[in-house]
C-alpha cells in the first residue's frame, strides 16, 4: 500500500489520475491528519490553559501549537523551552494531548510520498523522511507591470475573457496569489467581463443577527433563512459539550464562532483559486499568479514568533534566515517549471508596492501592462469616463480615450454637484435632536458637505479596523488604571477577547502589551511628580443648548488632574494621542484643531470645579512606531504637549521642575519669562473660552439652519479637507467650491471684537 501526503487541493487531481492509470491500493492524507496523529488537542487543552493560568485565549493557542515540537525527555537550555515541556507534561498528565499508539504501526512498512508541499519544517521532514528538493530552469518569462490593483484585475480578466472566446474550458484558467485587496477588485471586474469565479473568502458568522441573538437570548430561531448559521451553532455546542459548565466555556464559544466561516457560493463552471505552492498543474491548464510584489514574494520572514531563532536551534525548527533562502528559492522552482504562467504586479493599491526581487533574479522580462477592449462594454465606459476625467481636470489625451469617446456616446459632467437643501419641516421631521462635539465641530469646518453626509444623512459607516481596535483598547485600560480594584491581565483578556484577529494582530497585542505595561508605570511616576493629586478619567460633559431643535454639546475628557490650593480649584486637562500630534491651535480660527479649547469650554460651562483656574491643555501620546534614537529616559518619550498658563502659582505646582520641564515638551522658564509661544496668558484666559463658546455656536446655527455647501479648504497649500474624506468620489467638488484660508500666526485673532 502507498501513503501519499498531499493537500486537499491535489487530493481530487490525483485520484482522476489514478482512476485514468487504473491504480489501486492509494491512500491520501493531508500533513496536518498526518501530524495530528502524533501531535493533537481540543477545547479541554484550551480551557485547561485559560483557566489554570489566566491566559488570553489568543496567547493559550501560541502555546499549544508551540508544543508540538517540545520533547518532554529532553533538558532545555532555553528556561521558555523547560516552561513549554513542563507544560506539556502536565497536559499529559490531564490526557489533554491527544496522539495515535496505532499509527506508527499501521505507516510502517507503508510507502510514503510527499506531493505538493513545498515547504516543510526541518520536524515534517524528519517524520516524512524526505527532503523538498527545488529545481530552477532557464525560461524566458514575461511580467506585466500595471499601475494600479484595479488595472491588474482588468488586465487579467480582459485576456482571461480571449481565451474563452478561443476555447479554452473555463475550469482549466485559474487565479494564484490572491488576498482581501484582489477579492473586492475581482468580484467587481470580472462580473463587468461575465466571468464567473469561485472566490475564496473568509466571512464569520459571528457578525450576523441571528448568531448576535442566539449570544443574547440562547434561543433558536428557526427558519429557513437562518437555517445554515444554526447548523453552524449547533455543531459548536456540540464541541463544546467537553467543557460545559467551565469558566472558559463562553470565551471558547465566542472565539469558536468568530472563526466559523459561510460556505463560499460555488458555480460549476468557473475561473477557481488555486494555492500555487501547493498545486502541480497540468500540460493544459493555464494560471494567472498576480501580485509578484516583493511585499509578499517571496515572503520575507521576521524573527517575531513566539519561538524565536536562538530556540529553534533546540528544536527541530529552521530559523528565519534559512526560511528566507529557501522562500526565495521555492517560488523561483514554482514559477520556473509552471508552464502556462501568466505573470503580474501593481505599484499602487493600499499601499505603495515594488516590484518583486525575483524579476531581476531569474532575468524575467517587463512589460507595460495592458486592457483588452473588445470584451466588456460596462467596463469600458467606466474607462471612458475616468479618461474623460483626466482630458478635462489634466489635459491628458491617450490613445484609449479617442477609441472609446468615438464607439460610446455618454452624459459627462452634466450633474450639478451643488448641495440643493433641504426643507426646515423635513429637517425637523427626522431630526428631532442633535448632539454635538468637538469631532463634529472640526468635521463641518473641513468641509460642510462632509459634515451633512455624516452626521445628517449618516453615510459614515464605522470601520471596525485594528487600529480603532488598538485606539480603544489603550483608552478602555488607561480610563482604569488607577482604580482599586485595577487588575490589568483581567481587563485585557476580557477586552481583546471580543474581536477576532489575525496572527498578525495577534503576534502585535503581545508587544503593545508589553508597551501599554510601561505606559502605566511612566503615567504613575509622573503623577508622583506633580502636585496635582486628584483624577478623573474617562469625564463626560454634557451641555444643553438653547437653540430651536433640542441640541446637546458633549465630550469626553481622557484625563483631568486638578489639586485645591487658596480657595480655588487648579486643573490640567490630558487627552491619549495614539496617533500623531498636532498641537498648534491657530487653526481655531476657522473652528479646526478644537479639542483641547472645548475641553476647557465644557468644564467652565459645566461647573465641574467651583472656582476653577486652567493650568495646562495637552496631548499625550502612549503609542509609538519604533524609530531610531529613541529616547533613553521614558519619561522624555511621553512628556505632554500642548499650552500651559502664565499662573506660576499653578503651574509650580503642577510641574515642580517647569523651569526646565522633563514633564512638559517645550516648557522652559528662565529670568521671568516662559520661553515658548504655546502659553495661554492669564489676562487672555477669558477671551479663549469667549472665542471658542462663539466659534462653537456659530458653527451649530449654520447646521441648525441647514448650511451644508460643499466648501473644502485648503491651508497652507494643503488640502486638509479631501485628502482622507470618504465621500470624495461623491461629492463632485469644483475649483470654484474650494475656500482658502489665510494663513494665522499666532493666537492674537481671540482679542477680536474684544
Amino acid at each position: 500500500m502507498k501513503l501519499i501526503i498531499t493537500p486537499n487541493s491535489n487530493k481530487k487531481r490525483l485520484l482522476l489520475e489514478e482512476n485514468n492509470n487504473k491504480l489501486s491500493n492509494i491512500k491520501y492524507i493531508t500533513k496536518e491528519e498526518y501530524l495530528s496523529n502524533y501531535y493533537n488537542y481540543d477545547v479541554r487543552a484550551l480551557s485547561y490553559l485559560i483557566e489554570k493560568y489566566n491566559l488570553n485565549i489568543e496567547i493559550a493557542k501560541i502555546y499549544l501549537e508551540s508544543l508540538r515540537n517540545i520533547d518532554i525527555n529532553k533538558v532545555y537550555k532555553s528556561s521558555k523551552l523547560n516552561y513549554l515541556k513542563e507544560l506539556k507534561r502536565k497536559l499529559q498528565e490531564e490526557n489533554l494531548i491527544e496522539e495515535n499508539p496505532n499509527f506508527k504501526n499501521y505507516i510502517e512498512g507503508l510507502d510514503v510520498e510527499v506531493v505538493g508541499y513545498n515547504n516543510l519544517d526541518l520536524y515534517e521532514e524528519k517524520l516524512f523522511n524526505t527532503k523538498v528538493e527545488y529545481k530552477v530552469l532557464e525560461k524566458d518569462l514575461v511580467v506585466k507591470e500595471y499601475e494600479t490593483v484595479e488595472q491588474e484585475v482588468a488586465g487579467v480578466a480582459s485576456y482571461i475573457a480571449k481565451m474563452i472566446e478561443e476555447n479554452i474550458d473555463i475550469n482549466k484558467i485559474y487565479l494564484s496569489n490572491i488576498d482581501e485587496e484582489y477579492n473586492y477588485y475581482i468580484e467587481k471586474i470580472f462580473r463587468d467581463f461575465k466571468i464567473p469565479v469561485n472566490l475564496e473568502k473568509k466571512d464569520s458568522i459571528y457578525q450576523t443577527k441571528v448568531v448576535q441573538d442566539f449570544l443574547k437570548n440562547r434561543v433558536f430561531i428557526d427558519s429557513q433563512k437562518n437555517s445554515e448559521i444554526n447548523s453552524m451553532i449547533k455543531n459548536i455546542l456540540i464541541e463544546l459539550t467537553k467543557i460545559e459548565g467551565k469558566k472558559s466555556y463562553d470565551v471558547i464559544f465566542i472565539d469558536k464562532l468568530k472563526h466559523t466561516y459561510f460556505k463560499n457560493k460555488k458555480y460549476k463552471n468557473a475561473i477557481k483559486i488555486i494555492n500555487l505552492e501547493e498545486t502541480k498543474l497540468k500540460e493544459d491548464e493555464h494560471i494567472f499568479f498576480l501580485g509578484l510584489n516583493e511585499e509578499n514574494i517571496p515572503k520575507k520572514l521576521k524573527d517575531i514568533s513566539y519561538i524565536e531563532d536562538k530556540e529553534k536551534e533546540e528544536l527541530d525548527m529552521y530559523d528565519t534566515s534559512y526560511l528566507n533562502k529557501r522562500n526565495k528559492l521555492m517560488w523561483k522552482s514554482i514559477i520556473s517549471n509552471t508552464k502556462n504562467i501568466y505573470l503580474s504586479y501593481k505599484l499602487e493599491g493600499s499601499q505603495n508596492y515594488t516590484k518583486s526581487s525575483l524579476i531581476k533574479d531569474m532575468n524575467i522580462k517587463i512589460v507595460k501592462g495592458d486592457i483588452l477592449l473588445n470584451y466588456s462594454n460596462t467596463y469600458n465606459k467606466k474607462i471612458l469616463c475616468e479618461l474623460m476625467d483626466e482630458y478635462y481636470t489634466y489635459g491628458t489625451v491617450v490613445e484609449d480615450l479617442e477609441k472609446l469617446s468615438s464607439t460610446y456616446k455618454i452624459d459627462y459632467k452634466k450633474y450639478d454637484n451643488s448641495y440643493t437643501g433641504i426643507d426646515e419641516n423635513t429637517f425637523k421631521k427626522y431630526i428631532e435632536k442633535l448632539i454635538f462635539s468637538y469631532t463634529h465641530i472640526n468635521t463641518y469646518a473641513e468641509c460642510s458637505f462632509k459634515y451633512y453626509l455624516t452626521n445628517i444623512l449618516k453615510l459614515d459607516k464605522y470601520e471596525d479596523n485594528f487600529s480603532a481596535f488598538i485606539g480603544s483598547l489603550y483608552h478602555e485600560v488607561l480610563s482604569k488604571y488607577i482604580n482599586d480594584d485595577f487588575v490589568f491581565e483581567t481587563l485585557w483578556n476580557n477586552f481583546i477577547n471580543k474581536k477576532e484577529l489575525s496572527p498578525k494582530e495577534k503576534f502585535l497585542l503581545i508587544k503593545l502589551k508589553e508597551e501599554l505595561i510601561k505606559l502605566i508605570e511612566v503615567l504613575k511616576n509622573q503623577e508622583k511628580e506633580s502636585g496635582f493629586n486628584n483624577f478623573i478619567l474617562e469625564k463626560s460633559i454634557n451641555i444643553e443648548l438653547d437653540k430651536p431643535i433640542q441640541s446637546v454639546f458633549t465630550g469626553k475628557i481622557d484625563k483631568i488632574m486638578y489639586q485645591e490650593k487658596n480657595n480655588k480649584t487648579m486643573y490640567s486637562v490630558i487627552d491619549y494621542k495614539t496617533g500623531s500630534i498636532d498641537t498648534n491651535l491657530n487653526l481655531m480660527k476657522y473652528g479646526l484643531h478644537l479639542q483641547l479649547p472645548t475641553y476647557m469650554y465644557l468644564i467652565k460651562k459645566s461647573n465641574l470645579f467651583n472656582n476653577e483656574s486652567m493650568t495646562g491643555l495637552y496631548y499625550q501620546k502612549i503609542l509609538f512606531p519604533k524609530t531610531k534614537g529613541e529616547e533613553k529616559d521614558p519619561l522624555l518619550k511621553y512628556r505632554l504637549e500642548g499650552y500651559t498658563t502664565d499662573k506660576i502659582e499653578n503651574i509650580e505646582v503642577f510641574n515642580p521642575d517647569f523651569e526646565k520641564s522633563t514633564y512638559i515638551k517645550g516648557l522652559k522658564y528662565d529670568k521671568g519669562q516662559f520661553k515658548t509661544k504655546k502659553i495661554i496668558e492669564e489676562k487672555d484666559e477669558e477671551a479663549f473660552y469667549k472665542y471658542t463658546e462663539k466659534i462653537i455656536n456659530e458653527k451649530i446655527d449654520n447646521i441648525l439652519n441647514r448650511k451644508f455647501d460643499i466648501n473644502p479648504k485648503i491651508y497652507n497649500k494643503e488640502n486638509i479637507s479631501c485628502e482622507y474624506c470618504k465621500f470624495r468620489d461623491i461629492c463632485f467638488k469644483k475649483d470654484k467650491d474650494i475656500k482658502f484660508l489665510e494663513k494665522v500666526e499666532d493666537l492674537s485673532f481671540i482679542k477680536e471684537g474684544e
